[in-house]
């Protein structure tokens, strides 16, 4: 009798530990679930909120963009309501002295000027507020130097007699030179303008010696 009750002792002891050992891997299982799903939690959270400063950054981005077009929009309307015309003129005289005229009755402000002749800057001036048909002056003589020197090397052929021919005279050959004259100023509503403005010269040597002439 006694170890009928000693077996069936140990029996329940062993289903008791059997069941110990079920409960603790299932607790186990679960623990390691919860890790689990806490760490997919947390990875959640991280994404959301690397996503979130993205949609932040974007929204900053588009902002900016808004701004930058309202500017356009506005600064356009501004240069479509200025319809001031302006009229610039190029003169360049003989002794080298060239003139650039604001041939109109508004005020040039902050006015740069760079000449040009041949693809060779010769000269520049400003910036400088230019008032009503007011100028500027700049120095083109070296160009004009070199321009007389190509003139002089036509010289005048004269009515000659050779090999018992008469040739009759003539002058030299036209040499021209061309001057530009770039511009950038701000209207009196301060919007910015541009304009490029040229005048061709043209020289020959004559019976009376070098004299200006107009092409044709």
């Amino acid at each position: 009798m006694a170890e009928w009750v000693a077996a069936a002792v140990a029996v329940l002891a062993a289903l008791v530990a059997a069941v110990a050992l079920a409960v603790a891997l299932r607790a186990k299982e679960i623990a390691e679930t919860g890790n689990t799903l806490a760490q997919a939690a947390n990875d959640t959270a991280s994404d959301a909120l690397e996503e979130a400063e993205t949609a932040n950054d974007i929204a900053e981005a588009a902002n900016q963009l808004s701004g930058d077009a309202n500017t356009i929009a506005e600064r356009a309307l501004r240069v479509a309501q200025d319809d001031v015309p302006y009229n610039w003129v190029l003169q360049v005289e003989d002794d080298g002295v060239a003139v650039v005229l604001n041939d109109c009755g508004h005020r040039a402000l902050r006015a740069t000027v760079v000449l040009d002749s041949d693809r060779q800057v010769v000269a520049k001036a400003g910036p400088v507020d230019i008032a009503p048909f007011d100028n500027i002056t700049l120095d083109a003589s070296s160009v004009i130097a070199r321009h007389f020197e190509d003139v002089r090397t036509n010289p005048v052929v004269y009515a000659h007699s050779e090999g018992g021919l008469s040739f009759g005279g003539r002058n030299g050959i036209p040499v021209s030179v061309t001057f530009r004259a770039h511009l950038r100023w701000h209207t009196e509503q301060e919007i910015p303008r541009t304009d490029v403005v040229q005048e061709v010269l043209c020289h020959q040597m004559t019976y009376d010696g070098l004299q200006r002439v107009t092409e044709r």
